[in-house]
C-alpha cells in the first residue's frame, strides 16, 4: 500500500499568490499467488485533485506512439472544476511463458455550476516468451521487473496490446480511440534489448486535437528501438 499527499510548499514567501492546488492518492496491491514463474496480481488505486484557482483543466493523449506529437484526443480546457477523482483497477496474471494484465481506469470531473463529466479507458495486455522465460513479478513493490535470458541467444517476445480511451461526456467532445499494437522484442541480455512495434489506430470523429486536425484520421505507425538499461 502507498499514499501520498500533494500541494504547494508550505512557506511559499508570497501570501498574495494564487492557490496551486493539491491533491491526495493512494495505492493497492495484493498478489495471492508469487511464484518464481506464476503469479496473480490484483490491485486499485485512487486519486482527488483540486486544481488551481484558475479552475481549469484538460485531458489530452496521443496515439500509443511518441513518434507523432498529434494529440487527436483532446477535451480542450475545462472550467468550473471544483475537484478530480480517478480510480484504476488492476489484474495481471503469469503462467511460465505466458501473461495477461489489463487495467480499467475512469475519471469523474465535479463543477460548480455545469454538469459532472466522466472519462474512462481500458487496456488488456498479453506477452509469451518463445524462449520460455517467464515475466518476474516483484510482489513487495506489486510490478514487474527485467527480464533475464536464460541462454546466450537471449530471450524473445511476442506481445499484443487492445486499448481504448473515452474523452466524450455531454458537451465535451474530446474524442475517442482505439488502439491495437502487435510487438516483437528480443532481450540480448538483462541489460539489452530491441524492440519492434506496429500500431493501429481508429479514431472516432471527435477525435479532431482539440480542432487542430481533421476528425476520424486512423494513422498507423511501426517503430523500434533499441535500449540499454542499468
Amino acid at each position: 500500500a502507498a499514499i501520498g499527499l500533494f500541494g504547494e510548499e508550505f512557506d511559499s514567501g508570497d501570501d498574495s499568490e494564487d492557490d496551486e492546488g493539491w491533491g491526495a492518492a493512494a495505492r493497492f496491491t495484493w498478489a495471492p499467488v508469487q511464484k518464481k514463474t506464476r503469479a496473480l496480481h490484483l490491485g486499485a488505486s485512487l486519486a482527488m485533485r483540486r486544481p488551481d484557482d484558475g479552475r481549469t483543466i484538460k485531458f489530452s493523449a496521443r496515439p500509443e506512439s511518441h513518434l507523432t506529437d498529434v494529440k487527436y484526443l483532446d477535451t480542450g480546457k475545462i472550467d468550473d472544476v471544483d475537484r478530480t477523482y480517478s480510480g484504476v483497477a488492476e489484474l495481471a496474471g503469469v503462467y511460465g511463458p505466458f501473461s495477461l494484465q489489463g487495467e480499467y481506469f475512469q475519471a469523474e470531473v465535479a463543477r460548480g455550476n455545469a454538469d459532472d463529466l466522466t472519462f474512462s479507458g481500458w487496456y488488456v495486455y498479453a506477452s509469451w516468451f518463445l524462449t520460455g522465460e517467464s515475466r518476474r513479478y516483484k510482489h513487495g513493490k506489486g510490478a514487474f521487473s527485467g527480464i533475464k535470458p536464460y541462454t546466450h541467444t537471449g530471450a524473445v517476445e511476442l506481445a499484443a496490446r487492445y486499448s481504448v480511451l473515452d474523452l466524450n461526456d455531454g458537451v465535451i467532445t474530446g474524442g475517442e480511440g482505439e488502439n491495437i499494437t502487435f510487438g516483437i522484442n528480443w532481450y540480448l541480455n538483462k541489460n539489452v534489448r530491441l524492440m519492434a512495434n506496429y500500431i493501429m489506430v481508429d479514431n472516432d470523429d471527435h477525435a479532431d486535437a482539440d480542432g487542430d486536425v481533421t476528425g476520424n484520421d486512423d494513422p498507423s505507425a511501426f517503430q523500434a528501438r533499441f535500449q540499454i538499461h542499468f
